[in-house]
């Protein structure tokens, strides 16, 4: 051992550059402190206060002010303000922070600021702080952000400012075993719930109304309220009145059971041009009913063969021509509708139809 003239002692060194500089040559320990008590303690003071490392059993402890605030145990373990850090996987450590208000642990560097991770009453809590967003990465590229303005970014890393927004092949799937799979609560007032877009473009909208749930299509277009016991019509983002048709020319429905008929306005207060019909119409109405048919539809027969059932009604082309011997147009009467459009080969196509309700009333009008 050797004190210098500088007052640096040297322990296995003849030139200490320190007040205490100890050298034990080739071997690993440098310097032993052992108790009979339960910790062996190194003790570090100031003209402020003082600290202590200490060795507990197998463990390494650190206690500033004198209380136990950092553990490394002897599994790898480290533990802030946890005296028995939560451990993991063999080979592999884990750091554990606790307190009674809840720990933290701030990651900084001067030139990207920093922000922290804490947890408090069971609640995880990660804060980037000033402006920066928050990320996270998977083999090595970006996955999932949180942005400064608080919107949750999965797939993209720009949005226009919702508070989720996705951008993958699915964008949500979620599956549950009986419970509720998605839930969209609007409060207060009325209006859409959830919007639906293509190619940015809207195509439709989800909403809720007084008493109702509604179905629009893109704006201009017609929809459908679900209200108390009934199913209303809506058109370009409102309910509408004789506005709406059920199917068209082209695309037709099948058949509609109900328990009661449709019911038609038949109001005077409604209608104009009131009369009775003219000898020529008379004459039409005689015709069309020695117009009635029985027949089959082709695509029944397509699809069952003979088994396919016989209906009866008028052909539209046969009225036609009754109106037309009359010197009448059958387009000037409701009873009548010819409808066109072009099909997917491009191929313009007319089908024509009866309103069975006007052609029975017309009929009858002549009996």
């Amino acid at each position: 051992m050797r004190i210098d003239g500088s007052g640096n002692v040297g322990i296995g060194d003849t030139s200490p550059d320190q007040r205490l500089h100890v050298n034990s040559g080739a071997s690993n320990v440098v310097a032993k402190f052992e108790s009979t008590d339960s910790i062996a303690a190194i003790q570090l003071k100031d003209n402020n206060g003082e600290a202590e490392i200490g060795a507990i059993g197998n463990d390494i402890g650190f206690y500033p002010a004198g209380a136990e605030k950092v553990r490394i145990t002897s599994s790898g373990n480290v533990g802030i303000n946890m005296s028995s850090p939560l451990s993991v996987a063999s080979g592999y450590g884990a750091l554990t922070v606790g307190g009674s208000t809840g720990g933290g642990i701030i990651f900084s560097n001067t030139s990207s600021g920093h922000g922290q991770v804490f947890a408090n009453s069971s609640q995880l809590t990660v804060d980037a702080f000033s402006t920066r967003n928050l990320t996270f990465q998977t083999n090595g590229s970006e996955r999932m952000r949180i942005d400064s303005s608080g919107t949750l970014l999965v797939g993209t890393t720009t949005g226009s400012g919702a508070g989720l927004e996705m951008s993958k092949v699915h964008g949500v799937r979620s599956t549950v075993t009986n419970n509720v799979s998605a839930l969209f609560d609007r409060l207060s007032s009325d209006g859409d719930i959830a919007l639906f877009r293509k190619d940015g473009s809207e195509v439709g909208s989800l909403g809720i109304q007084t008493s109702g749930f509604y179905i629009d299509g893109e704006p201009g277009h017609a929809g459908i309220r679900f209200g108390a016991n009934t199913l209303s019509p809506r058109d370009d983002g409102a309910d509408a009145n004789n506005a709406i048709n059920l199917g068209q020319t082209a695309y037709r429905f099948a058949d509609i059971y109900a328990t009661n008929g449709t019911i038609n306005t038949s109001d005077r207060n409604e209608k104009q041009d009131i009369e009775a019909l003219t000898d020529a119409e008379t004459r039409v109405a005689v015709a069309a009913k020695g117009l009635l048919r029985k027949f089959k539809w082709k695509s029944a027969v397509e699809e069952k063969g003979d088994e396919a059932r016989t209906h009866f009604g008028i052909i539209a082309q046969d009225l036609q021509d009754a109106f037309t011997a009359e010197g009448l147009d059958a387009g000037d009467y409701a009873m009548f509708i010819s409808g066109t459009w072009t099909d997917d080969d491009g191929v313009e196509q007319t089908r024509l139809g009866v309103r069975y309700s006007e052609l029975l009333a017309f009929i009858i009008a002549a009996i």
